[in-house]
């Protein structure tokens, strides 16, 4: 399958605002997560909670990080 990639007209975020945003997103998510613990105590086992604070975690802390250590050998030993 081949794929064409146009010229985008917008302006895309840089990493740092994208690393913001999902910070934002993951402050969201333990509001809404505190209620829930708050109305159903067996929230708190939930793995959907749990998988999506992992899944912003890991987007966020790619987005720290500078591409040439995403690809290091360190990198890579480090988050297995």
């Amino acid at each position: 399958m081949t794929y064409i990639f146009k010229k985008m007209s917008k302006t895309l975020p840089i990493d740092s605002q994208v690393a913001a945003a999902i910070e934002c997103r993951q402050e969201s998510f333990r509001q809404l997560y505190a209620e829930q613990i708050n109305a159903d105590s067996s929230t708190e086992d939930s793995w959907y909670w749990q998988h999506m604070f992992t899944v912003l975690d890991h987007a966020k802390k790619i987005f720290e990080t500078p591409i040439s250590e995403l690809s290091s050998d360190n990198f890579m030993k480090s988050h297995k």
